[in-house]
């Protein structure tokens, strides 16, 4: 249904290693609430959720293996996206994000998220889901359009 509503063919099976254009991402993250009766801000957990705690530990495990802490695994990003990117099929456009690393003291990190999709509230909820997999509590809030405020608690 979500497809359909997305105007994509129902028959659609997207690939792990596939570049998804961004318009379809778009028509399928606007057509959610109409779909699964959920906001698009609750749909964005529950994709996070999968996404850091499923799939991303089976297809990346080697970063996953390399980071001990959520610190470790945030200050990886900019380098997961950049050799991740290279990795997909030559001639596909590849729009990773960047990520910039900002400290404001040895607790405050801004990530300043840089990228053309506009995915900032998705990557608010992906930084809060990697706090959960490292155990980690938290504070992470989207300052403006390209930056995301993460206290570390402890």
């Amino acid at each position: 249904k979500l497809l359909e509503a997305a105007g994509v063919p129902k028959t659609k099976i997207f690939l792990a290693s596939e570049v998804v254009d961004d318009a379809v991402v778009m028509k399928l993250i606007n057509a959610i609430p109409k779909v699964l009766g959920m906001s698009v801000k609750e749909a964005l957990s529950a994709f996070a959720k999968y996404w850091i705690h499923k799939f991303a530990p089976k297809w990346f495990f080697f970063y996953y293996a390399k980071a001990k802490t959520a610190k470790d695994f945030l200050l990886m990003m900019d380098e997961v996206h950049q050799v991740e990117a290279r990795k997909v099929r030559s001639g596909e456009r590849v729009n990773p994000p960047r990520f910039k690393y900002e400290w404001l003291n040895d607790k405050t990190l801004i990530m300043h998220y840089i990228s053309r999709r506009n995915l900032i509230d998705l990557a608010v909820m992906l930084v809060k889901e990697v706090g959960n997999y490292y155990r980690t509590p938290l504070m992470v809030s989207k300052i403006g359009n390209n930056k995301i405020k993460v206290v570390f608690l402890r």
